[in-house]
């Protein structure tokens, strides 16, 4: 693969076979034959994936022409397709410019909120959740298939996805599927497609096997002479049918590529020689799949395959703890033992009992039902209370009442340095107060005073149970975030013939009981566990799906639950009730969707491939009825299953320490954390949420309008009329979470700014060179990421000379240092892609002034020697506190930090 220069090249990588060194590899060797960094493209199915991959290039490019070489990487694109085609779409398609994705939970709460006007109700579905979700479901199908829209013209499905569609450019959002659709169709365009493929020559695509319909149409428009294309992937890792992935694309790349040369990487160099053979034998049972077979490189071990029979899902429970303990006393960290499950949320939660009972530290991740916590199950509860309602922890249990009384008792037991009579009168108070409905509601602020009232600020983060309990309470904020976002953001609507802005529902009962209602029928069940700091090298057993093991190894492996019905699952090749009709939605096509067993086969040869030195495979005899063994288990292991765990246990094999992920991070984080490294671990690393403020979104909508003016300039040829300022205003300045008269105040605060701005500095618009354009700066600990707000052309009257530009709407004299080092990077970033960076400039729109900051040399080698400094601190996981007073009072998680050197009325 690293020096094969096909036009086009298929990679068959088997498990373990090194796949992401060797396209490490050929980008490097790509780069120094002379491809310039911009013309080389990779997709990966991951952000994770793409860090790591960037990290890897990073290396080989060193090794191959130095590292003063690094500093020209930045133009080098390695990233999802979502996120290349949300780029595209804001760089060739400046209507998305202000545009937010949705993620899958926002996704599912603005349709939630929008259900009747979207009249879902006429799709045939009972209830409010289950026509939401079915047609959460649809829309994605119809963005993976690329299915027209007015191929359901006339139907109810069709005038619910008009509908859908429009609703969507009101609220500014794009969804996942929407992106990539999107894409495609700009691409249609010959004038972007010219544009998008001018610099482009070396298209590589990870993970290829898991690549949908909407993709592949991507890639194909993309790769196009005289780009050249590289897939790597393996048929019988495809895992992600459910989602739209389509196997045949690998599995006939030959045919629709026939200039393609097909290279096999079949040694996996992770397994040992029981595991590979085991898998090979197993992998013969895939249809359809490529001709492979893995070769091993690796010596025999002891007890690579250990199979058993429980008799019910406890004791498997107690089983497999007992022998983790013997693992870890024999000489394994708890960090090299995994325990994968077809489904975490059905079958983990005896396992996860039987580990907290032995004090055997896990990492959950997976559905495993964020509300399984008794914490964030009271923290729900007590806004079922707010609401007036009632709550159930179970999806099978009866809703019930919630009473004021237990609230407390829990709450004093979680937190006992309150007293019940406190705790009772701050509820009943918050209650009433709320309830009022005279004044906004900010859910995150809310939960945040309560942390506060009961002294969650006192949890020490440095200990395994108290960052498990702030991971759980970040997460339980993401909740609370998540439904803010979608319930208080305002559209644009048509009323009585003007266009006027609508702002959200922010305040009252019905707030709180919309809010119920996602919590119970959705959140309950979407919303994951707090993983643990991806910076700490935690010591702990990790649990989670297979899907979610994809990439990862272990040297221990354990594969529970190995029952029929459940692996495979019995869903599998079911026929599902779809909203599309055949002619759009063919039989063949549904049953990808739909799975079967070729596809549940994948999944667990996936995961046996997991396994370094040993596989633990097991199931259980009763639950409540009779389970048989798995078929896939008995394939591996044969019918005779014993009813004991046995005592050979593998040997451990010494590893080089594990070295803390790489860091791939932006300004903005890395200035946070100069500012209060714990700061820094509550939002970044826990996930705490911010506060919702109506202001949120004026300085990207200003930024978003001075870019429609200067790319409207350009394409002109003239400085715009001042008709044309005005309408622009009132078409694209957006401001999600305002009510119409901030909005009216704004765009008069915003027309001010552009005036004063197009009265001193209209010549701008004749010199724009970029806007919005994207830095990345590799340093030894990692890779720092910006984006400058505007680069102007022929700086001192000399083309090619070249001056950044960064605007702020509002001055902060006590930031000013690192606006300053902000425009230093960006300096020293474009100097190491070969730009003419002669000046950079901070331009405070409040004020009308702009002003020149130094960027010489000597001070970006200063600038860059700092951020360096400080991402290595944020590696090595230094969370140091500097509270300070200026700085307190502007952080967003004063109230849960028990370093905050300010003191304020956080008490009703």
């Amino acid at each position: 693969m690293v020096t094969s220069r096909a036009q086009h090249l298929q990679v068959i990588a088997c498990a373990g076979s090194g796949k992401t060194e060797s396209i490490s590899r050929r980008i490097a060797a790509l780069l120094a034959e002379g491809s310039p960094p911009e013309s080389i493209v990779a997709f990966t199915f991951t952000e994770r994936a793409a860090t790591e991959l960037k990290e890897r290039v990073a290396k080989r490019t060193a090794e191959a022409l130095g590292s003063n070489y690094l500093d020209r990487l930045g133009p080098l694109f390695v990233g999802t397709i979502h996120s290349y085609c949300f780029r595209l779409l804001q760089v060739h398609v400046p209507r998305y410019g202000n545009f937010d994705v949705l993620d899958e939970h926002r996704h599912a709460g603005i349709l939630s909120r929008e259900a009747r006007r979207l009249v879902l109700d006429k799709l045939g579905r009972r209830g409010h959740w289950q026509p939401v979700r079915d047609f959460l479901q649809t829309v994605d199908v119809i963005a993976n298939e690329l299915i027209p829209p007015e191929a359901l013209a006339g139907t109810p499905l069709g005038d619910c996805y008009t509908a859908y569609r429009a609703m969507l450019d009101r609220y500014h959002f794009l969804s996942f599927g929407q992106i990539i659709a999107l894409a495609v169709e700009a691409l249609g365009d010959p004038q972007i497609l010219a544009r998008v493929q001018q610099p482009l020559r070396h298209l590589v695509v990870d993970e290829y096997q898991d690549i949908n319909p909407a993709q592949e149409e991507l890639i194909r428009r993309l790769a196009q002479p005289p780009i050249t294309l590289s897939v790597v992937g393996d048929d019988d890792q495809s895992i992600y049918q459910w989602r739209g992935a389509d196997v045949q694309n690998i599995l006939q790349f030959a045919q629709r590529y026939p200039d393609a040369v097909t290279l096999p990487l079949e040694t996996n160099r992770r397994s040992r020689p029981c595991i590979v053979e085991a898998a090979n034998r197993f992998s013969e049972g895939i249809v359809p799949r490529l001709p492979k077979a893995m070769r091993t490189d690796r010596a025999a071990g002891e007890a690579e395959i250990v199979a058993w029979q429980a008799q019910t899902p406890e004791t498997e429970a107690e089983d497999i703890a007992a022998t983790i303990e013997r693992l870890h006393a024999r000489g394994f960290a708890y960090r090299d033992i995994a325990v994968l499950f077809r489904s975490v949320r059905t079958s983990a939660p005896p396992l996860l009992d039987a580990l907290d009972r032995r004090g055997i530290p896990f990492a959950a991740a997976g559905r495993t039902g964020l509300f399984l916590q008794p914490e964030v199950d009271l923290f729900g509860r007590i806004h079922a209370w707010l609401a007036d309602g009632s709550w159930r922890q179970d999806r099978w249990e009866e809703l019930e009442p919630v009473a004021l009384g237990p609230l407390v008792r829990d709450l004093s037991s979680f937190f006992p340095q309150r007293q019940p009579a406190d705790i009772e009168r701050y509820l009943e108070h918050w209650k009433m107060e709320r309830l009022r409905g005279n004044r906004p509601v900010s859910l995150v602020g809310d939960f945040y005073r309560l942390l506060r009232f009961v002294g969650a600020q006192a949890i020490n983060p440095d200990t395994p149970t108290g960052a498990a309990r702030l991971g759980a309470y970040a997460r339980f904020s993401r909740v609370l975030a998540d439904f803010e976002h979608v319930t208080r953001r305002g559209r644009f609507v048509q009323e009585g013939g003007e266009r006027v802005f609508r702002g959200g529902r922010d305040r009252g009962k019905p707030y709180y009981q919309a809010l119920l209602n996602y919590l119970i029928f959705y959140a309950r069940d979407q919303y994951e566990d707090f993983p643990g700091e991806p910076t700490v090298d935690l010591d702990a057993v990790d649990v989670l799906t297979v899907h979610q093991a994809k990439g990862l190894e272990w040297p221990i492996v354990f594969l529970p639950a190995l029952v029929a019905g459940r692996f495979p699952s019995r869903r599998a090749g079911q026929s599902q009730d779809w909203l599309l009709p055949e002619t759009v939605f063919p039989p063949a096509t549904r049953s990808r969707y739909e799975g079967g067993d070729a596809e549940e086969r994948r999944l667990f040869y996936v995961a046996v491939t997991r396994a370094r030195d040993a596989l633990f495979l097991s199931c259980f005899a009763r639950k409540t009825n009779r389970f048989r063994p798995s078929p896939y288990l008995l394939e591996v292991a044969g019918s005779n299953l014993p009813t004991a765990v046995g005592t050979m246990l593998p040997v451990p094999v010494s590893a080089p320490p594990k070295e803390p992920p790489p860091l791939s991070v932006g300004f903005w984080e890395v200035a946070r954390y100069d500012e209060c490294g714990h700061r820094y671990r509550l939002g970044s690393v826990y996930g705490f949420e911010q506060e919702l403020a109506v202001e949120l979104g004026y300085g990207k909508a200003i930024h978003h309008v001075l870019r429609l003016l200067a790319e409207g300039a350009r394409a002109a040829g003239r400085l715009p009329e001042p008709s044309e300022v005005e309408a622009l205003l009132a078409d694209e300045l957006y401001l999600p979470f305002a009510n119409q008269a901030t909005v009216e105040r704004m765009h008069a605060s915003a027309k001010r700014l552009i005036d004063r701005y197009l009265a001193a500095y209209s010549d701008d618009l004749e010199r724009v060179w970029d806007t919005e354009r994207p830095f990345e700066l590799y340093l030894p600990n990692g890779r720092l990421a910006g984006r400058a707000d505007v680069i102007l052309d022929r700086e001192g009257g000399s083309p090619g000379s070249l001056a950044i530009v960064d605007y702020k709407t509002a001055t902060d004299d006590a930031r000013k240092d690192l606006f300053e080092l902000q425009l230093a990077i960006y300096a020293a970033a474009g100097r190491g892609e070969q730009l003419n960076v002669r000046a950079a400039y901070l331009h405070e729109l409040s004020a009308g002034d702009r002003r020149e900051v130094d960027v010489t040399k000597t001070r970006t080698t200063v600038a860059v020697e700092r951020v360096s400094e400080l991402v290595g601190r944020i590696r090595a996981g230094d969370w140091t506190p500097r509270p300070e007073v200026s700085k307190c009072r502007r952080c967003d998680f004063r109230q849960i930090c028990s370093h905050c050197n300010w003191d304020e009325t956080w008490m009703w």
